[in-house]
């Protein structure tokens, strides 16, 4: 059974739905920020790490139903926190992204049992879109 750290909203009105516990970690701090404004915004719990033993660190000490992690960081390996995360918390949903996506980094990625490998430039284009669409419905 899936254990699920954030917790559920909803009121009068509103449909319940869980808000998700999501730890982003990532060097690029720009990156961090923005998704971290993104997920906020709907109504999700947020902690940022901008390295892999930060992120360790944080996993020792909480529960997170995602964790988004970048691939290739100073002083350590997504992959790394990926098959750390999955040891304490395996039902934490794991996605990884990249800058450079290539065949091998998705073989090892889905072998070490991401749930998700994302490019990077795929992010920041979705973000890039949602909000262009938002400003021309306004």
């Amino acid at each position: 059974m899936r254990r699920y750290a954030g917790d559920e909203s909803g009121g009068q009105g509103h449909e319940k739905r869980k808000r998700a516990h999501i730890l982003v970690v990532d060097d690029e701090k720009s990156l961090c920020e923005l998704l971290e404004i993104t997920f906020r915004k709907d109504g999700h719990r947020v902690e940022v790490a901008n390295g892999v033993e930060a992120a360790r660190r944080k996993l020792e000490g909480s529960l997170y139903d995602i964790v988004i992690s970048d691939i290739r960081m100073p002083g350590g390996s997504g992959l790394d926190l990926l098959r750390f995360t999955k040891e304490i918390a395996p039902d934490s949903f794991f996605l990884l992204m990249t800058a450079l996506p290539d065949l091998d980094t998705a073989v090892d990625a889905l072998n070490s049992g991401a749930d998700r490998l994302l490019s990077k430039t795929t992010i920041m284009w979705s973000n890039c879109a949602g909000r262009s669409e938002r400003f021309r419905r306004a």
